[in-house]
């Protein structure tokens, strides 16, 4: 993933995934509080669900429609979906902590409302702040100057050990601070992504000592691939959707009104994360009144319109974190009632298979005019050249 590119659509993807949380939560309420007369917690447990988007299945979405000569991960774009899908799903990891702290105020407990939504948000805040910065300017510099060495030499054992120490340190930290235990081991990933990332920049053939490290050395990631993927991807996946999957009532599920209301509140939901994809022409339209120069770069990318119709599309998928979370508001508050869980699952499961659908009829028909749109396609120096007949071609069919 370009960095530098991430940088300067930090902004831009900070508001997109703002507008893909806040948007389903408040047409959640408009149908379900209003419509429906489901509670108001009841329908901030399904808004919630519902504000999540698949990063898995963004990733898969994009891998799949990279070509030989076009990576959609590349594409400003792709980058702005990555992002917002990836902060759209951290929310959701802190919305699973505050839906459990809900419990507290049904089981009696004498616990104002600000604290029981306040302290998981300040605690993840300060679990995804602070930890990073100790990583970047204490354990970074130590990393590179004392053990990077020494670790590679060791083998995988030792990258092991330290993954399950750092594991169970940041899952400790979330627990007693009142954060998901999820969000925890999603930092410790990235705490440990932030070590793994000096490997290849701090030594260099030319800096590196003789027969400091062995040319194929062991990695943080290849300690996890060796030890965690294969039980990861044949015992805990399996357990962990089998379990979603068992506290569904499947029956209940098919009943008329079960249906309609799941279809309608589906609809809404598309509409709702699609409603991400308005950020392009908006930033295209600030820019150019900003700029006027900018104005020709606009004016280039009015046919652009499967440029956001990529970025909404691809958030409509809700995935696992979504059903996690009324799974938690359905087992562990006495909010959430089998109606409502129900049509949350019918709006979950429909968006998660007619987003990715969408994102591969667009991209095989419109994948040119996305890759080489001059504002949110290819920008860093691999972009591949297109000619002015290949430009006109794109510009008049979408597909040459």
């Amino acid at each position: 993933m370009n960095l530098d590119l991430l940088g300067r659509n930090a902004l831009l993807s900070l508001c997109a995934a703002a507008v893909g949380v806040v948007t389903p939560i408040g047409l959640s309420y408009a149908l379900l509080y209003l419509g429906f007369g489901y509670g108001a917690l009841e329908t901030f447990i399904v808004g919630a669900a519902l504000s999540t988007t698949s990063v898995g299945t963004t990733f898969v979405v994009l891998k799949g429609a990279t070509t030989a000569d076009v990576d959609f991960s590349g594409t400003r774009v792709g980058i702005v979906l990555v992002s917002a899908a990836l902060f759209d799903d951290i929310c959701g990891l802190v919305m699973i902590s505050v839906i459990e702290n809900l419990a507290g105020i049904s089981g009696g407990e004498s616990l104002s409302i600000g604290w029981v939504v306040g302290r998981p948000i300040v605690a993840s805040l300060a679990l995804g702040v602070v930890p990073a910065l100790i990583a970047m300017f204490a354990f970074l510099p130590l990393h590179q100057r004392y053990f990077q060495i020494w670790l590679c030499k060791t083998g995988y054992g030792a990258f092991i050990t330290i993954e399950a120490a750092v594991l169970s340190a940041f899952l400790a930290i979330a627990r007693y601070t009142g954060a998901s235990l999820l969000f925890g081991a999603f930092m410790a990933g990235t705490f440990l992504g932030v070590l793994s990332g000096s490997a290849s920049s701090s030594v260099t053939p030319e800096s590196a000592p003789v027969n400091a490290c062995p040319e194929d050395p062991p990695t943080f990631a290849g300690a996890f691939a060796m030890f965690i993927s294969g039980p990861m991807r044949f015992i805990f996946q399996p357990l962990f959707f089998s379990s979603i999957g068992s506290s569904i009532p499947f029956k209940n599920l098919w009943t008329g009104e079960a249906i309609w209301k799941g279809v309608t509140f589906s609809l809404l939901m598309f509409i709702g994360k699609a409603a991400v994809s308005i950020c392009i022409p908006l930033r295209d339209l600030l820019d150019a009144l900003q700029n006027p120069k900018a104005r020709l770069g606009v004016e280039m990318s009015k046919d652009n319109w499967p440029s956001p119709a990529l970025l909404g599309c691809a958030m409509v998928a809700r995935g696992e974190i979504g059903l996690l979370i009324i799974q938690t508001g359905l087992n562990r508050t006495p909010f959430l009632s089998k109606e409502a869980f129900s049509t949350a699952v019918w709006a979950i499961v429909l968006n998660t298979i007619v987003g990715p659908l969408l994102v591969g009829i667009l991209v095989r028909t419109h994948h040119r005019k996305i890759a080489h749109n001059p504002r949110w396609g290819l920008q860093d120096g691999e972009t591949v050249s297109v000619s002015q007949e290949e430009r006109r071609s794109v510009d008049g069919d979408g597909i040459r």
